[in-house]
């Protein structure tokens, strides 16, 4: 198992993290809690990982770290772009200068310049669904609704 403060592989019998003394008795953290803490794991694949799984959860507490890992040069450009793909997921008021901001930045990497355009799409496309369910509601499948 990993200790989930410095990442360290431990005994999974252990109370406390032999490297850098945390405490591994009781993670009282929601899933929501671990997979952020995830974001900062050494490899760059779980990163990803962890980027991918905060659009899937679909919890709008995400919106202000994926925005700080978009941001953030220190990430590998490959997690950066899953993190705009999550944020064109979950939307938000936010979500979406900050994509803009990412999408039309000619010093950034073309991988996260072409994510970020992606997923103001999925905003759009998003945003479009939401206003034609809500435009419907009321009517008959299939129903037209003249204005």
């Amino acid at each position: 198992m990993l200790c989930p403060h410095c990442w360290q592989q431990v005994d999974r019998n252990a109370a406390v993290c032999p490297q850098c003394g945390g405490d591994l008795s009781s993670d009282a953290r929601d899933y929501l809690e671990k997979v952020i803490t995830s974001l900062h794991h050494p490899d760059a694949l779980t990163q990803r990982r962890a980027a991918y799984l905060l659009g899937l959860i679909g919890d709008v507490r995400a919106v202000p770290v994926l925005i700080e890992v978009l941001h953030d040069n220190g990430f590998d450009p490959f997690v950066r772009a899953q993190a705009a793909e999550s944020l064109g997921i979950l939307g938000g008021p936010s979500a979406q200068p900050e994509l803009q901001a990412a999408a039309s930045n000619p010093a950034e990497s073309v991988i996260v310049r072409a994510s970020a355009r992606t997923a103001l799409a999925t905003l759009s496309n998003n945003e479009n669904r939401v206003d034609a369910q809500s435009s419907n509601e009321g009517t008959p499948h299939g129903a037209t609704v003249e204005r």
